[in-house]
């Protein structure tokens, strides 16, 4: 064997160069790459391997079909989690019955591929990536397959390798989870986002990407590592929140659990919110849209706390404080100020 083909076998094979293909989001192999230009032809025949092979079958084993049946769920979890103006489809009994369907369908599939060795499937595919989003409107509840449990919030996505059989664990964030890691003495667990790497054995924390150079780490037990791509790192301690600079500074402080963690529970949390982040927020967390007529209050700062409230009982005790009326059409809500307050 070449050693082109013993570095191409060794990329297609490593989760942290996976994850640059799939997100470019892993900086050491940009920056090996433009140290070993004269590989380029092997990493782009690695890249369009690992590109092909993104929607071939692979044979399952017993783990793989446990692993499926478990995330059934998840299904489930997120058709209730859907906008109010689509919950009266899902009554009780329709979903029991697409349940069934899908159950019957899963492992009809299962034992045809499992008794027609002639299947076309490629029985050594190393390279399965599993993406799990929500939109707005949406938290969804999914286990990984190590056992680690991972909450998303709206408008948030992950990506991980369904075999999560590599050296290290590494799951690529988009928005916001929080994450309850199952512990493992010799695996670590890495978060990937934008450019911030959060590296944890066992424990658990939560990771909000806040804009595409900064994100927020908040510890609630356990102890993580915290790396940027200026490879300044720092060691995050329980009740700790670091703020991560893509390639800046990261800055140490506590968080309050309301503020940045609650969400994960169904708690809505305001704290002194603008008119414009109370509506910016409510469309994330309800998956509405909202339409402001007449002119808001600039210097109007809110603070309350909703527990597994509906829209319109927020609504109703913000206008409380400061009248407006309002009216709710599907997703979409119309806010009607009154002159003269």
């Amino acid at each position: 064997m070449s050693q082109s083909e013993k570095l191409l076998n060794k990329l297609i094979e490593d989760e942290t160069f996976i994850a640059w293909v799939y997100t470019n989001k892993y900086p050491k192999w940009t920056a090996w790459l433009e140290n070993n230009p004269d590989k380029k032809d092997v990493v782009d025949n690695a890249k369009r391997i690992i590109l092909s092979m993104k929607f071939k079958s692979e044979v399952l084993s017993k783990d793989r079909i446990e692993y499926i049946k478990n995330n059934i769920e998840d299904n489930i979890i997120l058709m209730e989690n859907q906008s109010s103006s689509n919950r009266l489809f899902w009554s009780p009994w329709i979903r029991r019955a697409a349940v069934l369907l899908f159950m019957v369908t899963f492992i009809g599939t299962v034992y045809f591929i499992l008794n027609n060795p002639s299947t076309n499937i490629h029985p050594n595919v190393a390279v399965n990536f599993i993406e799990k989003s929500t939109h707005k409107g949406q938290k969804l509840t999914t286990n990984l397959p190590d056992g680690s449990k991972v909450t998303l919030n709206s408008n948030s996505k992950i990506f991980y390798n369904l075999a999560f059989n590599g050296k290290e664990r590494i799951v690529i964030l988009e928005g916001e989870a929080f994450f309850n890691v199952a512990k493992d003495t010799i695996r670590s667990f890495k978060v990937v986002s934008n450019g911030i790497t959060t590296t944890a054995l066992g424990t658990s924390f939560n990771v909000n990407c806040k804009t595409d150079e900064l994100v927020e780490i908040a510890l609630v037990s356990g102890k993580v590592a915290i790396e940027n791509e200026s490879e300044m790192s720092v060691i995050l301690h329980p009740g700790e929140l670091a703020n991560a600079e893509r390639s800046g500074k990261i800055e140490l402080g506590e968080y309050d659990y309301l503020e940045s963690i609650a969400w994960k529970d169904g708690i809505l949390v305001f704290t002194n919110s603008t008119f414009d982040e109370i509506f910016e927020k409510l469309e994330d967390w309800y998956g509405v849209n909202i339409n402001v007529h007449e002119k808001v209050e600039e210097d109007f700062h809110f603070t309350a706390k909703y527990e597994n409230h509906t829209l319109s009982e927020v609504l109703q005790g913000i206008a409380y404080v400061q009248y407006f009326e309002y009216s709710l059409d599907g997703d979409n809500v119309e806010i009607n100020f009154k002159p003269n307050n």
